[in-house]
C-alpha cells in the first residue's frame, strides 16, 4: 500500500465516523417525530442520513477488507499473524465495551429520574437470565435473520468483521478461483434483499476491498481513471432515488438506493484524494474516531429523547435545528469523553481501542 493511499484512508477515518453519527441522528427519532408536520425534516434527513450516512459502515468494511489483505499470503503463519493483530484491535475492545455497556445500562435503568432515556424495545438488564448476558454480546436476544445487534448496537460491524477475518482463507480461495464473482454474488443478494441484510452487506464490501488488495490494484489510478463517471453516476442515481422516494414511490427505490451506496464508496475516495492536501483534519478528531463510533449511539439516543421531552411542541424548523444540533453535540460529547479518558486513563484507552 503506497503512501498516497494510506493518507486517503487516514483522511477518511473521521469523516466516515461522522457519516455513521449522521445516520443515527435520523434512526434514533423513529416514533418520536410527527412525520406529517415535518416535511423539510424528512427531506433533509433523507438526503444526509439515508443517502450519505448509510455509506459509513460499508466504507469501513471496504477499508477493513483492503487493509486485512495487504501483503496477504495463503499460509498458516500469515493467517495467525493477521488474526493475532485483530484480537488486539477488534476482539478485546469488543468484549470490553459491550461489558461496560451491560453494567452502564443496568445502573442507568435503575435510576428512576433518568431510566426512560436508557430503555426502549430491548429487554431491561434486570430481566436478564444467564443466556441473555451471553446474547448481549451477540444479538441482544434477537437474531432477526442475521440483523440482530449486540447491546452496543454499532458493534455489529466489529462482530461481523471478526467473523470475516476468521473465514479470510475461504474468501481468499474464492477470490482466486471466482475472481469478481465472489463480490457480485453477495452484492446481488444484498441489493435485492427486502430487509437490512447485514450479513450480505458485510460480505459485499469486505470482499470488494479484499479483491483490490489481493490483485494489488492501485486505487488512486482507478479513481482518477473513472472519476468523472463516478461523480455523474452518483449524482444521477441520487436525484433519481430522491425523486421516486418523495414523488413517485415504486418497488425499485430500495434497489437503486443500494446501488447508489455502492458508488458512494469510490465517490468518497475521489473526494478524499482531492481534499486531503487542502483540508487539515485535526489529529484530535482522527484519534477520537474509535470512541466516537463506540459511544455515539447511546449518547444520541439519550440526547434525542431529552430534546423532545424538553420541547413538547414540534415545529418544522425546530425538528431540523434539533437534528443538526444533535449531530454536533453528540460528536463533541464523545470527543470530551475521549480527552478525559486519554488524560486520566490512558492505559485503559490504549487497551480498549486496540492501539
Amino acid at each position: 500500500m503506497n503512501n498516497e493511499i494510506s493518507k486517503i484512508i487516514s483522511f477518511l477515518r473521521f469523516p466516515t465516523t461522522v457519516l455513521v453519527v449522521i445516520l443515527h441522528a435520523y434512526t434514533t427519532t423513529r416514533g418520536i417525530i410527527n412525520v406529517e408536520n415535518s416535511v423539510w425534516y424528512n427531506h433533509i434527513s433523507y438526503i444526509f442520513s439515508l443517502n450519505f450516512g448509510e455509506i459509513g459502515v460499508p466504507m469501513f468494511f471496504f477499508i477493513s477488507g483492503y487493509l486485512f489483505f495487504q501483503k496477504y499470503s495463503p499460509s498458516l503463519h500469515c493467517y495467525i499473524e493477521k488474526n493475532k493483530r485483530r484480537i488486539k484491535t477488534l476482539l478485546i475492545p469488543y468484549i470490553i465495551w459491550n461489558t461496560i455497556f451491560i453494567f452502564t445500562y443496568w445502573i442507568l435503568q435503575n435510576i428512576d429520574s433518568i431510566n426512560t432515556y436508557f430503555s426502549g424495545a430491548n429487554m431491561a438488564i434486570n430481566d436478564y437470565k444467564l443466556v441473555n448476558y451471553f446474547r448481549a454480546y451477540w444479538d441482544s436476544s434477537n437474531w432477526d435473520k442475521g440483523n440482530g445487534v449486540p447491546i452496543l448496537q454499532p458493534y455489529w460491524y466489529i462482530r461481523n468483521l471478526i467473523i470475516l477475518c476468521i473465514i479470510s482463507p475461504i474468501i481468499a480461495i474464492l477470490i482466486k478461483y471466482l475472481k469478481w464473482i465472489t463480490f457480485i454474488i453477495p452484492l446481488l443478494f444484498w441489493i435485492f434483499s427486502l430487509h437490512l441484510a447485514l450479513i450480505y452487506s458485510s460480505l459485499t464490501f469486505f470482499i470488494l476491498g479484499a479483491i483490490l488488495a489481493i490483485h494489488n490494484t492501485n486505487i488512486i489510478t482507478l479513481i482518477r481513471k473513472w472519476e468523472s463517471i463516478i461523480y455523474i453516476s452518483f449524482i444521477t442515481l441520487f436525484i433519481y432515488v430522491y425523486v421516486i422516494h418523495f414523488y413517485y414511490p415504486n418497488n425499485f427505490e430500495l434497489y437503486i438506493h443500494r446501488v447508489t451506496l455502492v458508488i458512494g464508496i469510490p465517490l468518497f475516495f475521489c473526494l478524499a484524494y482531492r481534499l486531503k492536501d487542502k483540508i487539515q483534519i485535526k489529529s484530535l478528531y482522527s484519534q477520537s474516531s474509535f470512541i466516537i463510533y463506540t459511544l455515539h449511539l447511546p449518547v444520541m439516543l439519550a440526547l434525542r429523547k431529552f430534546e423532545y421531552k424538553m420541547i413538547n411542541n414540534q415545529t418544522e424548523l425546530g425538528n431540523v435545528i434539533l437534528y443538526i444540533i444533535s449531530i454536533y453535540i453528540t460528536i463533541w460529547i464523545c470527543i470530551i469523553i475521549y480527552k478525559i479518558i486519554n488524560k486520566y486513563y490512558n492505559k485503559f484507552l490504549v487497551i480498549s481501542t486496540g492501539r
